[in-house]
């Protein structure tokens, strides 16, 4: 091993290629180079360019951070905050920024993706591939949805919709996926309850609504009274009110009955 000074750098070099440089305290060794350039802190077999076999604090007077780069490119980040707008432009003082200039993917249990936040914002939960079109996407065990709340997609853009909360399923047989939704319509101050379908095409048909002034509508998106009923195009629209099993055994017994209120309120 040699120490010497070469006009510009102090160097410790060996003559050995597979030797390695450790710097020792109290006969232990603290700190190792091994013949690939590896770093080891508390360890004396680094297998990376810097491991360290204990706790690591960054502790600056300000701006605490991690920088990942790519061939110099900046790809991800994290940072204590201490002054408004470092690493997200949002950011303020005394805020932990997570930064990824991509997706930023979870995994718990190994290395299976659980959930994710896309680059356009999107978040999704049990699935590797959200929508574009919603902003929060939960599935459970890969086949049923159990939220999906944000903008619309193109299916409903003709309503003015531009919230939704989506409910999906499969069948016992597993050879379907069922949807429905319950929708808001800004434009027309409308709360949507679109009926099934097996496509997000074919639901909301016939939907449901509810008005601004309390109105509900079945099967017309513009209810003139507090139920307005509408059958599809081309159909008999009909009512049926049925009882419960209760058979009739006397005159002046009811079985089923629709009641009309007075103005008065009753």
């Amino acid at each position: 091993a040699n120490l010497h000074f070469d006009g510009t750098d102090f160097k410790i070099t060996s003559n050995s290629s597979s030797a390695n440089l450790k710097l020792e305290t109290s006969s232990a060794t603290r700190l190792t180079i091994n013949s690939s350039g590896n770093v080891g802190i508390g360890t004396s077999s680094p297998s990376n360019k810097l491991q360290v076999n204990g706790d690591v604090a960054i502790d600056t007077s300000t701006n605490s951070r991690l920088r990942f780069y790519q061939g110099g490119t900046f790809k991800a980040g994290i940072q204590s905050v201490d002054t408004g707008g470092q690493m997200i432009g949002s950011s303020a003082a005394n805020d932990l920024a997570i930064r990824s200039q991509s997706n930023m993917l979870f995994a718990t249990g190994g290395n299976t993706e659980k959930m994710r936040i896309t680059s356009a914002g999107g978040v999704s939960i049990g699935s590797t591939n959200p929508s574009l079109d919603v902003s929060l996407r939960v599935f459970k065990a890969g086949v049923s949805v159990a939220a999906r709340i944000g903008e619309s997609n193109g299916t409903y853009t003709t309503l003015g919709q531009n919230a939704l909360i989506r409910f999906q399923g499969r069948n016992t047989a597993n050879t379907a996926s069922v949807y429905g939704d319950i929708g808001l319509d800004v434009d027309n101050q409308l709360l949507l309850f679109n009926d099934p379908g097996t496509s997000s095409g074919s639901i909301g048909t016939n939907p449901m609504v509810l008005d601004a002034s309390g109105n509900v509508g079945i099967g017309t998106t513009s209810p003139g009274a507090l139920l307005h009923v509408k059958a599809p195009n081309n159909t008999i629209g009909s009512m049926i009110l049925g009882g419960g099993n209760n058979p009739v055994t006397a005159v002046g017994q009811i079985n089923t009955e629709l009641n009309f209120g007075s103005n008065d309120g009753s």
